[in-house]
């Protein structure tokens, strides 16, 4: 089974929004669609791709703002943790209100939690219960991979001062959680590049490991 990743930056503060899929098969899921639906469903035709779920890791706009037109487009549905539910009717108004931008709730979704996995085609990711960033943040984690949505960046971190934000739950979330993770785990963020759980241990500035 071989696990592709596709990446798309998209939206008014360019997130990273992943489709993840199995070659062979060529079933996947989309992970944060955070705005550009039509070009996210474009590609999605392009490699001929079957998705099964849209995959939020947190509720903050610029992660679902595609959301809607995604699960239209495809069939699918949304996964959201249950701690940021409550986003889908208030996160526009929280963050960028005066932005001329249509945001529609996902006409279905389901709410998963730590432990549980998203399972497609043979792609299977445990989700990670990684708060601090927002309540409900998740990160989505097979063995050499791990999407950390904002929880964790390229030599940063998410931010702590939005609504629902809490520097305490997100340094534990990472330090110990992401951390524990293999060294070589290539981690695909919710903005800019790709790091290793390695690289950040002894890098990254907020979590810095001493020797």
């Amino acid at each position: 089974m071989t696990l592709c990743v596709d990446t798309l930056v998209v939206g008014p503060m360019s997130t990273n929004c992943y489709l993840v899929y199995e070659r062979e098969s060529r079933m996947g899921v989309v992970i944060d669609p955070g705005g550009e639906g039509e070009r996210i469903v474009e590609r999605i035709s392009e490699l001929k791709l079957q998705i099964d779920l849209v995959v939020n890791t947190h509720g903050h706009i610029d992660h679902i703002l595609a959301d809607y037109e995604v699960v239209e487009a495809t069939g699918s549905g949304v996964a959201i943790h249950p701690a940021d539910e409550f986003m889908f009717a208030v996160a526009w108004d929280q963050f960028i209100p005066d932005m001329d931008i249509d945001f529609k709730v996902p006409s279905k979704y389901i709410l998963v939690d730590e432990g549980e996995y998203i399972c497609c085609g043979g792609i299977n990711l445990k989700i990670i219960y990684t708060p601090g960033h927002s309540p409900g943040g998740i990160c989505l984690y097979r063995q050499g991979v791990l999407f950390s949505g904002d929880t964790l960046f390229f030599e940063g971190v998410g931010r702590d001062d939005l609504p629902g934000g809490d520097w305490e739950e997100l340094r534990r979330s990472v330090t110990e959680k992401l951390f524990r993770l293999p060294a070589d785990t290539r981690v695909y963020p919710g903005h800019g590049p790709p790091t290793t759980i390695g690289h950040e241990m002894a890098n990254n500035p907020f979590f810095k490991v001493k020797d």
